[in-house]
């Protein structure tokens, strides 16, 4: 079926309400800020605005559907879906300049009551990203620091470009990162004590800046040096440390 509201220049105010039924998409382009209220959607959903996309109730796709969002302002607008209860299957997350040729800083937040897969997201600021199961992707992430929260394992190997990552993982499965670009720190792993996390940079120096704990094992390499600045291990050690630097290894933690 034909969109709805796909009319470049349309203007919101208050919460806006979507709803349709089938495998089925909505397509919306405006200017304004959009407040997304509970909604059901079809399959898929597209939002380009100019302005925020925030949210006061749950969106969810019934047929498995990709949630794509783009907004596009020279002074950057931020990406926020944080209820608990969206559901996924795939997003799309882009803050761009005006003229839509590049990134521009602005935050962007998603949460899923399950897991979904990441095709791509693009910003020069945060990425906060929280699933209530497994997270992957098949797409690039473009940002600074990159937040995961996860239930079942987070892989995120398709080569991304980020400055620094955070991970925290619970019951099962493994956290991997694989970054392309950039130096990278990883300022916080928590995983179970079973698994492995593996942190792969080939963007130069990879520096995990605090301690490392929990009985899993841990292996990194880097095209530059690995760099421990914190300790490696403490009330529950490691069961493995496997570190591969082209430059070298540095342990400065104790």
């Amino acid at each position: 079926t034909a969109p709805l509201f796909a009319g470049v220049g349309n203007v919101f105010t208050g919460a806006l309400t979507l709803s349709n039924s089938g495998a089925n998409d909505i397509n919306i382009l405006g200017t304004s800020n959009y407040i997304l209220a509970a909604s059901n959607i079809g399959r898929s959903l597209t939002l380009s605005t100019n302005g925020t996309v925030t949210q006061t109730g749950a969106i969810v796709s019934a047929n498995a559907g990709t949630l794509t969002v783009k907004t596009t302002n020279n002074s950057g607008s931020a990406i926020t879906l944080t209820n608990a209860s969206n559901e996924f299957t795939n997003v799309d997350l882009r803050a761009r300049n005006l003229a839509d040729n590049a990134n521009i800083a602005a935050a962007i937040s998603y949460t899923d009551v399950t897991g979904f897969n990441v095709n791509t997201i693009g910003t020069l600021s945060t990425v906060n990203l929280t699933a209530n199961g497994a997270l992957s992707d098949s797409g690039a992430i473009t940002g600074t620091t990159l937040t995961t929260s996860s239930v079942g394992g987070t892989i995120l190997d398709f080569g991304h470009a980020l400055t620094g990552f955070n991970a925290t993982n619970t019951t099962s499965g493994n956290i991997q990162l694989v970054n392309s670009t950039n130096a990278l720190t990883v300022s916080g792993i928590a995983q179970p004590s079973t698994g492995t996390v593996t942190i792969t940079n080939n963007g130069g120096n990879l520096t995990f800046s605090s301690a490392l704990n929990n009985a899993y094992a841990l292996v990194a390499s880097s095209s530059g040096n690995v760099i421990f600045s914190s300790a490696l291990g403490g009330t529950t050690p490691l069961t493995s440390v496997n570190a591969t630097g082209t430059t070298g290894v540095q342990l400065n933690g104790g």
